[in-house]
């Protein structure tokens, strides 16, 4: 599994660095109907995403910064 330091622009409390655990679900669901990512762990509190993905690195950046995921 692929681990990832992330911020999540699009939740103001993650914007201003304040833990924010209700996204670590929607995010979840959302990135785990992508097509190439077979699982996917979040921790917000943590600020870390663990994939597991076929996809190669540019096109997972992509996929996350449409989310408002940076790495």
């Amino acid at each position: 599994m692929r681990e990832l330091s992330v911020t999540y622009m699009k939740c103001q409390s993650c914007a201003a660095k304040v833990n924010c655990h209700e996204c670590d679900a929607y995010l979840r669901d959302d990135l785990s109907r992508e097509e190439g990512i077979e699982a996917v762990e979040v921790d917000m509190k943590a600020r870390r995403i663990s994939l597991e993905t076929e996809m190669d690195e540019d096109e997972l950046e992509e996929t996350l910064e449409d989310r408002g995921l940076f790495v």
